[in-house]
């Protein structure tokens, strides 16, 4: 017996891969993605059409499931050729491995394959400027603003902005920055 090889065609910019004899196959696989927390996320797996196969979403090697309160769905077509994940606003605990299994119900041994992609969830981080930008100082003088990471997913970048009032006042300053303070002086 031999195997015939599968078909690859272009359309629309995707590319579709035809089997024969009932070898399973995506369409479209997940990709990796990253969300930051309460933001909106989705991984997206296809199949091509068939009455015999499903579409499974699993998170962390567990079924996926709805939780009930819309925030996050498991959405797809009548075909059951897509399948979507979608979550409306993102937990860091949502972060994680998402595999999506395509079996074909009519083999003896449910033949399946995979593909996975990871949900990275970035946490935003509370940044606490010390003394107040508000606070008045002597002209000439020295005034140091410390800025210090309380939470969130680094690596932090700190970025100091000045808007210049007067433009008769020359400035210095100096930036001292680590991985989560930065101080401008």
């Amino acid at each position: 017996m031999w195997a015939v090889p599968c078909l690859l065609s272009w359309a629309v910019a995707a590319l579709l891969v035809v089997c024969a004899h009932g070898q399973l196959s995506f369409f479209q696989r997940p990709i990796n993605d990253t969300a930051i927390v309460g933001m909106s996320a989705s991984l997206v797996c296809q199949s091509l059409p068939s009455n015999d196969t499903v579409l499974e979403w699993f998170i962390n090697n567990a079924p996926a499931v709805p939780d009930g309160t819309r925030r996050v769905l498991l959405t797809g077509t009548g075909d059951t050729s897509l399948l979507q994940v979608s979550f409306t606003s993102v937990l860091e605990s949502d972060a994680g491995l998402y595999t999506c299994r395509l079996t074909n119900v009519s083999t003896p041994n449910n033949e399946s394959i995979e593909a996975s992609a990871y949900l990275t969830v970035l946490v935003a981080p509370v940044a606490l400027v010390t003394p107040s930008p508000n606070n008045p100082v002597i002209v000439n003088g020295i005034a140091t603003f410390s800025c210090n990471t309380t939470a969130g997913t680094p690596p932090f970048t700190f970025a100091w902005l000045q808007r210049v009032i007067s433009t008769e006042t020359a400035v210095t300053s100096g930036v001292n920055s680590s991985a989560t303070t930065s101080s401008l002086t």
